[in-house]
């Protein structure tokens, strides 16, 4: 039987369905204390698993502090170190948050006790975590199985329930098809789910997420609010990243699974170094495919990154409804902007480029690119090698910035919908004549020979529109043409020499 697809906002509802928090009231935001244990607990009641207690190392203090940053980033939920109290020393019994270690053959990885607000004192079990060495989770590393565990307990302890009604220590069978009670609940979207990304189509090859997933933000946020301070300025995650070592790649072949969360500011996706064909999608609630795993980066609802850095294969890019700037480098791309007034680069490669809605720049690079306007006053570069342009609706800019930007017969440039008195084909950056000093621009001639004295710019009538021609040196011969469809008739008025 097929499963119930849930929105963002619907999965982090149900992932909060008993309204588990630190404050009395839904949204408001709260500060909470931590430390890690000294000792076994008073509420113990000589259970095996307290008598096998044991302190965290200095590793899992360190991974410890920066999982709690990661998630007082998303959302109104500061965490107070007991140290800040007890002189420098990490380690108390008297905090709201303690965590440990114990050991057991139970199958879990750990367990941690859900918040309750009016159960803060260090007596208490709510808020406690407690990580099982027995399958060695003392050495947590970034996107490794022990930081995923500490970052999944942690969101027990501050309200996250899991996706279903299911539990290891329950001792019942889990498994997707019968725990899974809506479609999302995979490590795709949730570090509070059991089962592997896999299940709904993503790939991440034994990588674990570096951060709180998509659900796990939005859901965080609903108990405690969101944190619009966090990265509120111009960041770059990935490749030559400023937003922290989670959302950082130092190598090409360093990958990971995260989900951004960004306060503002005019932010980029850099994934320029990978060989991979990718996927990346500047979308919210969208999920991008980099560095040759599926699905492994998303961005959580509410979210504008504006730009993106595709790589060196054939990469696909998506852009959203803001002023996109994107740049597919290498290989033969396609990238499609959205509402806003974006910068689409091809670079090399036989691209795709598509502008959408609003005034785009377009520019196909080095290759034979294809390149399309849509809605809006558009300027369309194709640059070197033969492209072919439409411009769409609006009073769209052809623009060739040299000789070799567009070549003779088969390998000319093709403008597809040039409309007279409204679009322009824009040849002021070429020097039209060799033989002159200084910048000389193009003397129209309409439909007359060339002279033989150079720079001059014509037309030729075939049967299916115009051929725009250039003689450069004054031999009387094309050293430049476009072909502009569907046109029968050019006026100098529709160039900018």
């Amino acid at each position: 039987m097929s499963k119930v697809s849930y929105t963002a906002e619907e999965a982090a509802a149900h992932i909060t369905r008993d309204q588990y928090s630190w404050g009395f009231t839904t949204g408001t935001p709260i500060e909470v204390s931590y430390a890690f244990r000294l000792g076994r607990p008073s509420y113990d009641n000589g259970s095996d698993i307290y008598a096998t207690f044991g302190q965290f190392n200095a590793k899992q203090v360190a991974a410890t502090t920066v999982a709690l940053d990661l998630w007082s980033d998303v959302a109104n939920i500061s965490f107070v170190p007991q140290s800040d109290v007890a002189g420098g020393d990490p380690f108390a019994d008297s905090a709201t948050m303690l965590f440990a270690n114990y050991e057991a053959r139970d199958g879990a990885g750990g367990f941690a006790y859900l918040p309750a607000a009016s159960r803060t004192e260090g007596h208490y079990a709510q808020g406690d975590i407690w990580i099982n060495r027995y399958y060695g989770l003392t050495s947590p590393e970034k996107g490794d199985y022990s930081n995923f565990t500490l970052i999944h307990e942690i969101g027990h302890a501050i309200g996250l329930q899991h996706p279903g009604h299911y539990d290891v220590l329950d001792g019942q069978p889990i498994t997707y098809s019968n725990s899974a009670e809506y479609l999302e609940d995979s490590r795709q979207y949730t570090v509070m789910s059991y089962f592997n990304a896999g299940f709904t189509g993503a790939e991440h090859d034994w990588n674990f997420a570096r951060t709180p997933l998509m659900h796990d933000i939005t859901a965080i946020q609903m108990l405690y609010g969101a944190n619009y301070q966090t990265r509120a300025g111009d960041t770059v995650y990935g490749f030559n990243s400023n937003a922290g070592a989670a959302f950082s790649f130092g190598s090409a072949s360093e990958r990971g699974v995260f989900s951004i969360w960004d306060g503002g500011g005019e932010d980029t996706l850099d994934f320029s170094r990978y060989e991979a064909n990718q996927v990346i999608n500047l979308r919210q609630e969208s999920f991008s495919s980099v560095g040759g795993l599926t699905d492994n980066v998303s961005i959580a609802s509410g979210v504008t990154i504006e730009n993106a850095i595709g790589g060196r294969g054939r990469d696909r890019i998506i852009g959203n409804d803001a002023e996109n700037e994107i740049s597919g480098r290498g290989s033969a791309d396609y990238i499609s902007g959205g509402a806003g007034d974006d910068i689409l680069k091809g670079n090399r490669g036989r691209d795709i480029l598509i502008g959408s809605d609003g005034n785009d720049a377009l520019y196909g690079g080095h290759g034979y690119d294809r390149l399309s306007g849509g809605a809006g006053d558009d300027l369309l570069v194709g640059g070197r090698h033969r492209d072919i342009l439409r411009g769409g609706e609006g009073a769209d800019r052809f623009t060739f910035n040299t000789l070799s930007d567009s070549g003779i017969g088969a390998r000319r440039d093709i403008i597809t919908d040039f409309a007279a008195g409204e679009d322009l084909i824009d040849l002021a950056a070429i020097d039209a004549l060799a033989s002159a000093a200084g910048d000389q621009a193009f003397q129209w001639i309409g439909t007359a020979r060339y002279s033989g004295q150079g720079g001059e710019l014509r037309y030729r009538e075939v049967a299916d529109g115009v051929v725009v021609k250039a003689d450069f040196d004054g031999d009387s011969g094309d050293d430049f043409q476009i072909f502009v469809r569907n046109v029968r008739s050019l006026q100098a008025s529709d160039f900018d020499l």
